[in-house]
C-alpha cells in the first residue's frame, strides 16, 4: 500500500511541474510579443508617420494615412493572447481607437474591437504582417 501512495504523489508532482512549464512557456510568449502593442498603439494615435506604415497592414490603423493633421486621439489596446515560435505567430488584441482632426471631425472611430494580428519578427522587431 505504501508504494501506491508514493507513485500517486510522484504522478501529481510530474503533472504539477508540467503545468508550471506550460504556464512559464506561455508567459514568455506573451511578454516577448508585447512590444508590438506599444507600436500599434502609437500608430493608432497618429504618432507614427504614414510614410513609415505605407504598404504595411498596420497602415489601416494609421489616421495620418487618412488625414494630414490629427487633433485629439483616444486609443487603448490590450493584448489578449499571443502564440509564436519567436519568429512567426499571432496576437489577439482588443482595441478602441477614436481619432479626430484639428477641427473635431472624426477620422477613425472603433470601439472594443477584437483583432487577430499575424506577426513576424524581423531582426529584433516584431511587425504585423496580416490583420483579421
Amino acid at each position: 500500500m505504501g508504494s501506491g501512495k508514493k507513485s500517486g504523489r510522484l504522478g501529481g508532482l510530474i503533472w504539477g511541474l508540467l503545468i508550471i512549464v506550460v504556464i512559464a512557456a506561455y508567459l514568455v510568449m506573451y511578454f516577448t510579443a508585447m512590444p508590438i502593442m506599444g507600436y500599434a498603439t502609437n500608430v493608432m494615435a497618429g504618432k507614427v508617420p504614414a510614410a513609415e506604415t505605407a504598404g504595411a497592414p498596420i497602415n489601416a490603423y494609421n489616421p495620418l494615412a487618412k488625414s494630414d493633421a490629427v487633433g485629439q486621439s483616444r486609443v487603448s489596446a490590450l493584448q489578449l493572447c499571443a502564440f509564436h515560435n519567436f519568429t512567426d505567430g499571432a496576437v489577439w488584441a482588443l482595441y478602441t481607437q477614436e481619432v479626430y482632426d484639428q477641427s473635431g471631425g472624426e477620422i477613425i472611430k472603433t470601439e472594443n474591437k477584437i483583432a487577430k494580428w499575424t506577426i513576424h519578427k524581423a531582426g529584433d522587431e516584431w511587425e504585423i504582417t496580416d490583420i483579421e
